[in-house]
């Protein structure tokens, strides 16, 4: 895939001492012609007085390369030192390094050297961020080791860094869902609400690497939708946040997911012995988290997860991961003996799992804020939360056709072996209680 770098000078002092620097490689902009490789190269000069200056280059914390910068550039001298007896002295300031090639920014940084040759503390530092915007998401190294998502397809450190407002077409998209939401809780009998799961930047603004724009897009959403009755725990999970979230992990933990079941049911004016059903033990446990694995090497942390796990409720899985996920939960000893439906995304995965206490019946469908009407009829739920990430408001929710038939289009994409396993699996639902489910999938295969 073509690269496509930015280069960003972060951080400089007295820049006045520096002779003349250059970046030769990477330059910033698309390179059409060049596909991505496995390396990365760096190549340029710093010239400043002292002697060959100092090139740091590291990644996500990891330094990959501290080298001084002694290449022989005669070129440069002679364009920039004026008196020719210098030029020999100074000509040694290039630098030429090739690197393996990594997701995420690469920090380039320059000073230059004392007497002794070491980094001089007080002459000329320039640290440059450094980044190809083709290359995919990747791990942003914050304050306090915690890491956060960058590089993903909406923009979440453009979304929180930048002025942003919801485009007329989202706003119009999201207006009409709110609108809707009435008409669905009179015909269903149902009890809704709409829940946002805060990014993890918002909660941990003061350990992210950049600044928080005065106005956002979640900023713009509250504004726009304030009579809404939309459920936004920030404050609940800034409260807790060492236990709501992980440091290498985007996706608030299985405590986190309860704080915000129990603000979504304080929402609703449930009592405090159904609340009080919700998780309430939990354990720690090491993992490496979704964004921990961007890292090289790789890096784990501890998190707070259900004491109790509640895959011995889960009695249905489709077998779909993401996108057109479905899976019920049933707990015939629930004080609420009625179901509850989440459309959500990987927010709502553990967010489900909370409340298994709760209801007698869970249903889980990974489709963001998307009311599926087909599913509610054949789930009959009691309640029904639209769960979506701070990072996906820009858009809309998607309420085109079925989550059966994405699912199905999955399943069919399959390879053949893990076809078969999947549909085997939904064809030993038939007959039984979930045959319903089932069916709505293998009559689309």
């Amino acid at each position: 895939m073509p690269t496509n770098w930015t280069i960003k000078l972060v951080e400089y002092r007295n820049l006045s001492t520096i002779v003349g620097w250059n970046l030769e490689s990477p330059q910033p902009g698309a390179e059409p012609d060049a596909e991505t490789g496995p390396e990365v190269r760096f190549r340029g000069w710093f010239l400043a007085p002292g002697g060959p200056g100092r090139i740091v280059v590291s990644q996500g914390g990891t330094v990959l390369a501290d080298v001084p910068a002694d290449v022989p550039r005669p070129d440069v001298a002679r364009a920039r030192v004026a008196d020719p007896a210098d030029r020999p002295a100074m000509q040694t300031c290039g630098f030429d390094l090739t690197l393996p090639r990594r997701l995420g920014p690469y920090r380039l940084e320059v000073s230059s050297a004392g007497a002794d040759g070491a980094p001089d503390g007080d002459g000329a530092v320039m640290i440059f961020d450094i980044l190809d915007q083709n290359g995919g998401p990747y791990a942003v190294v914050g304050r306090n080791r915690h890491l956060f998502l960058g590089g993903d397809t909406n923009d979440s450190v453009g979304q929180f860094t930048e002025e942003r407002r919801l485009s007329d077409s989202s706003f119009v998209s999201w207006q009409a869902n709110f609108a809707a939401m009435r008409g669905w809780e009179t015909a269903g009998g149902l009890t809704m609400a709409f829940l946002i799961a805060p990014s993890k930047e918002e909660i941990f603004a003061d350990f992210y690497p950049f600044s928080r724009a005065r106005r956002t897009v979640l900023d713009d959403f509250r504004i726009r939708f304030a009579d809404s009755g939309a459920v936004i725990p920030t404050n609940e999970l800034r409260a807790q946040r060492t236990f709501a979230f992980c440091e290498t992990d985007t996706h608030w933990t299985d405590y986190g997911a309860t704080l915000a079941a129990k603000a979504v049911m304080k929402a609703w004016g449930m009592d405090d012995a159904v609340v009080d059903a919700l998780p309430y033990e939990f354990c720690v446990r090491q993992r490496q988290g979704d964004l921990g694995i961007k890292l090289e090497p790789r890096r784990a942390s501890y998190e707070l997860t259900f004491a109790h796990s509640p895959d011995p409720y889960l009695m249905f899985d489709n077998g779909v991961r993401n996108q057109g996920c479905l899976r019920i939960w049933e707990n015939p000893q629930a004080p609420v003996q009625r179901g509850c439906v989440i459309f959500g995304d990987s927010f709502g995965t553990n967010l489900a799992q909370s409340l298994t206490g709760v209801f007698s019946r869970v249903t889980y469908a990974y489709r963001p804020a998307g009311y599926d009407p087909v599913l509610v009829a054949m789930a009959q739920p009691g309640h029904v939360i639209l769960q979506i990430t701070q990072r996906f408001l820009h858009g809309s929710p998607d309420r085109r056709g079925t989550l059966f038939d994405t699912a199905a289009n999955k399943i069919a994409a399959l390879p053949p072996a893990e076809r078969q396993e999947v549909t085997d699996q939904l064809a030993s639902h038939v007959g039984g209680r979930f045959s319903a489910f089932a069916a709505a999938h293998l009559d689309r295969l």
